[in-house]
């Protein structure tokens, strides 16, 4: 994907989330998303054909791009991997973890908490799926790399249904500083039960305020 494609696209994600929820924006259409950004429609292209191939949108002849419903089952089960993926990153990061990493992640922490204060949902998510990502990186899987970023995309539209129902407050907690201290630890089993428990949280509360309408 192009660099003014990656730049664009979790904008775009939210875009879409907020459109189709919102009968009044009409049909949604490459063109008019490219018109709100003031960008050509060759990333709006790019970014949407992966989103189609995901699963995540499915684009009609006359009735133009829809985000897909999906069910608490299929939320449950894109939990159910990330849950086995960062378990199994972290277990691996505490054992490799520099200095230098924890320093990264702790600045990503702070990033996300001054967001989240803010009230910014986007920048908020940005920072914690970095912080995740950095942990997987660290892991020295890159195969849990590359899996770990399509999830990401599904996490987001995971925190923006949070935060809708919740007056545009993403609720859920971001226990950064403890999962840092796990790590910390050296010790993999303490890091893969923070991770797990922090993963579950955010899956029980979603599945159960999900709305498949």
């Amino acid at each position: 994907m192009r660099t003014k494609s990656k730049e664009i696209r979790e904008k775009i994600i939210e875009y879409l989330f907020e459109s189709t929820r919102n009968k009044g924006n009409g049909k949604i259409t490459e063109e008019k998303i490219a018109s709100y950004f003031k960008v050509s429609r060759t990333p709006v292209r790019e970014v949407l054909k992966l989103l189609e191939e995901e699963g995540i949108i499915s684009t009609k002849r006359n009735r133009g791009i829809r985000v897909k419903k999906l069910t608490k089952e299929e939320v449950r089960q894109v939990y159910e991997i990330r849950t086995v993926i960062e378990e199994f990153a972290a277990r691996n990061a505490a054992k490799n973890i520099k200095q230098k990493e924890m320093r990264q992640l702790e600045e990503y922490a702070r990033k996300c908490d001054e967001e989240r204060k803010k009230g910014d949902i986007i920048s908020a998510r940005k920072y914690d799926r970095l912080f995740h990502e950095k942990i997987v990186e660290i892991s020295g899987n890159w195969y849990l790399k590359f899996i770990e970023k399509k999830l990401g995309i599904f996490s987001l539209f995971f925190a923006l249904s949070r935060a809708r129902a919740e007056d545009r407050i993403d609720p859920t907690p971001y226990p950064h500083k403890a999962i840092i201290n796990a790590l910390s630890t050296k010790n993999p089993d303490i890091a893969s039960e923070m991770i797990r428990n922090h993963i579950q949280w955010i899956a029980d509360y979603t599945i159960k305020n999900w709305s498949e309408k």
